[in-house]
C-alpha cells in the first residue's frame, strides 16, 4: 500500500481555495491550498511602506528646502550688515543674524528628529510586514511528495484546524507492506 502524507495548515481559518482533488497527481511542491484573508494584508503593507517612504521623502525634502532658506536669509543679512554704516542698523541686523541662527539650529534639530521618528515608524511597517508574510508563508499549504491526492477536508469555505490535517497524499514512490502477521523467522 502507499504510505500516505497528511499535511496541514500551521494555522486556522478558512480555506480560500482548494487547488486540488480527491484523484488529483500532485508534484513536491505544489500549491495544494490557501487559508483566506492573509495574502491581501501583505500586499495592502507593502503598499503603505511605499506610500510612506514617498511621503517621508518630500516632507525631508520640504524641510531641507526651508532650511537652505532661512540660511540664504541669514546669508543676506550678514551681506547688509558688511554694508551698515548706521550702528543702530548693524545692531538690529545682528539681532537678526543671531535669531536666523537659532532658528537654523531649530530647523536640523526639528528634521533630525523628524527622520528618526520616520525611521521608527517605517521599521514598525516592515516589522508588520514581516510578521505578515509569515503568517501568508503559513497559511499555503503545498506538497512534500509526488503522488496523488486521496482525501481533502473539505473544500473552499471550509473552517480548518491548525495541525490538522487538511489534505492526504499518497506516496507511491514509498510502498508500504501491510499484512495481518509476520513471523519471527
Amino acid at each position: 500500500v502507499p504510505r500516505i502524507e497528511e499535511i496541514a495548515f500551521l494555522s486556522s481559518g478558512t480555506i480560500e481555495d482548494l487547488k486540488v482533488t480527491v484523484g488529483d497527481h500532485v508534484k513536491k511542491g505544489q500549491l495544494l491550498a490557501t487559508l483566506s484573508g492573509t495574502s491581501g494584508k501583505a500586499k495592502s503593507l507593502q503598499e503603505e511602506i511605499k506610500n510612506l517612504k514617498a511621503e517621508n521623502d518630500d516632507i525631508n525634502k520640504q524641510s531641507q528646502y526651508d532650511l537652505d532658506m532661512l540660511q540664504e536669509s541669514k546669508k543676506s543679512l550678514q551681506k547688509q550688515l558688511r554694508g551698515a554704516k548706521d550702528s543702530r542698523m548693524k545692531k538690529g541686523l545682528k539681532q537678526q543674524i543671531a535669531e536666523a541662527e537659532e532658528d537654523i539650529k531649530l530647523g536640523k534639530e526639528r528634521l533630525k528628529q523628524q527622520k528618526e521618528l520616520q525611521q521608527l515608524e517605517l521599521r514598525q511597517k516592515e516589522a508588520e510586514l514581516a510578521e505578515a508574510k509569515t503568517s501568508t508563508k503559513n497559511s499555503r499549504l503545498y506538497s512534500p511528495i509526488q503522488g496523488e491526492v486521496v482525501a481533502t477536508s473539505g473544500g473552499s469555505g471550509y473552517m480548518v484546524q491548525g495541525g490538522n490535517t487538511a489534505v492526504q497524499v499518497a506516496n507511491m514512490q514509498a510502498p508500504r507492506i501491510k499484512t495481518a502477521y509476520v513471523s519471527g523467522t
